[in-house]
């Protein structure tokens, strides 16, 4: 998006597991990314791990917020 580069994880719980942080974290470092979003089911929060930013959405949430890119609103 606007050329640049965005991780996203999908994790379609309110029980965010170690692994998936893990994993996402891992993403960012390789990458040089500093922030990456987890979907969730209802879920909201953003921590910061090893200096990056996770940001937890619930997924309506942000299928509302990104709908003026699919749908040209």
């Amino acid at each position: 998006q606007n050329g640049e580069l965005r991780l996203f994880n999908s994790s379609y719980t309110n029980e965010i597991q170690d692994r998936e942080l893990a994993g996402m974290v891992e993403g960012l470092e390789e990458f040089g990314v500093d922030k990456g979003l987890v979907l969730t089911k209802d879920y909201f929060d953003s921590q910061k791990i090893n200096g990056k930013t996770v940001d937890f959405v619930p997924l309506w949430v942000w299928l509302i917020s990104s709908s003026k890119h699919f749908f040209k609103i």
